[in-house]
Formats: structure tokens, sequence, C-alpha cells
């Protein structure tokens, strides 16, 4: 049996990280999430990150444009999805391109995070290579930590200096291991 699937369609209202999943269950029933709709996060300047599952394989017009506050995206997806061709296109007025799919976002410095063994094709990618920053996904995953409240944080040697302030993520730190709300936490 296929497993029924979903698309994200209504983003407009988160603010700061969003994760989506590669499934969710609604009643008994269980979809994998494989479209991000078309407008499903237009116009919201509060997203400051999102992570795409693997499983999606579409991304609509207009998806991520007026996101001026998107700051990074975390393509878990090995193969970029491909703006040119017919099943992706299906919900789109023209031909992708990052003009309409992301719009507004600065593509200067929102960094695209994708597996360390697609740089290169997310670099040559239609779309994705107007990223200006393409850089590959930490393998300890850990780039953001939050609080659950959303406060910044210390990040201390282990020397116990403090060698960050304030912090909202682990960008810019050296490769080691640093202490963050009492916890050891490798960057590498």
């Amino acid at each position: 049996e296929e497993t029924p699937t979903v698309a994200v369609s209504k983003g407009s209202d988160v603010s700061g990280e969003c994760i989506i999943p590669d499934k969710v269950t609604h009643g008994d029933k269980t979809y994998e999430v494989t479209e991000i709709a078309a407008g499903a996060f237009e116009n919201n300047e509060k997203l400051e990150s999102v992570t795409i599952p693997e499983s999606v394989e579409t991304i609509g017009d207009n998806a991520f444009s007026g996101c001026t506050g998107l700051q990074s995206i975390k393509m878990l997806r090995e193969t970029p999805i491909d703006f040119s061709s017919p099943a992706t296109a299906r919900d789109m007025r023209t031909r992708a391109s990052a003009s309409s799919i992301f719009d507004g976002v600065d593509l200067e410095t929102c960094i695209l995070y994708v597996p360390e063994v697609s740089v290169d094709k997310y670099k040559a990618a239609e779309v994705w290579k107007e990223f200006k920053n393409i850089l590959p996904i930490a393998s300890s995953g850990i780039r953001t930590v939050l609080n659950a409240d959303g406060r910044p944080f210390s990040v201390y040697n282990l020397n116990g200096r403090k060698v960050k302030a304030n912090a909202t993520s682990l960008d810019g730190l050296p490769k080691g291991v640093y202490i963050i709300n009492n916890r050891k936490i490798v960057v590498d």
C-alpha cells in the first residue's frame, strides 16, 4: 500500500526555526510530507530558519518569497529538487526560478546547508546555485542550540572561559568541545 502524501501549505504564522517533519499523523492515518505548496511561507518575515526533510520532492512557486528574515535553510535531500521537470512544475505558474520561490530572501547571506556529499550538486543545480553560501551539514547536526524559551545562551570553552555571549547559534566557532547550559557540545 502506498503511503498517502501531504503538502505543507500554511506556514505564514511560524516564527524563528521551523523543522518540517517527513511524516505527519492525522487521526489514524500517517502521511508522508512530499511538498511545500505554492505560497506556503510567503511574506513570513519572522521565519529565520527552515529544515526541509528528504521526503520533500516539490517546492511550489513563491513558497518562501518575502521571507526577508530567513537566515538558513537546511535541505536534508541529497539530490537537489529539479525545478525544470514537469512533475515539480505542476503548481508553478511559470518555470521556477529562485526569484519566484525565494524572492526577497537574501541569497548573499542566507546559508543553504545540504548533505556533505551533495554540496557540489547543489552548487550546480538551477535555483539552488543562486545561494552564495552552500555549506555541508555538520556531521553532528548541531548548528543551533535554542533554549526552550528561545533565549540566547553563553558558550564556554573547557577551561570555563566564556567564548561567546548572547549566542543563538554555534556558527563561527572553531572545531572543538564547548559547554553550553552545563552540557558538552561538539562543534566539528
